[in-house]
């Protein structure tokens, strides 16, 4: 069982990070990211292809054209600002 006295301290180190410049920026930026349209709306075409990639995949199927639609799908997420921006902001 922790003890009180490690609760508390791990309660006001989680506030003092919660306070800190960064996590404040890196808050504002996955905020921006997550009201990108376009940039959601590639995420959620990336995922579906991606797991239609992985069914074909389990079944012995190879798809190059859906291969190469990952790739170029992947290449707009990361020339997307408010992706790089997020990313970045947990470096």
């Amino acid at each position: 069982m922790i003890s009180d006295g490690i609760k508390e301290k791990a309660l006001d180190l989680a506030n003092e990070i919660m306070k800190s410049e960064e996590y404040i920026e890196m808050k504002a930026k996955e905020e921006i990211f997550a009201n990108d349209t376009e940039a959601q709306a590639l995420v959620e075409d990336f995922k579906r292809k991606q797991e239609e990639f992985m069914q074909r995949r389990m079944t012995g199927e190879m798809d190059q054209d859906l291969m190469d639609e990952l790739t170029r799908i992947q290449n707009e997420l990361n020339g997307l600002e408010s992706l790089k921006n997020f990313a970045n902001s947990y470096t």
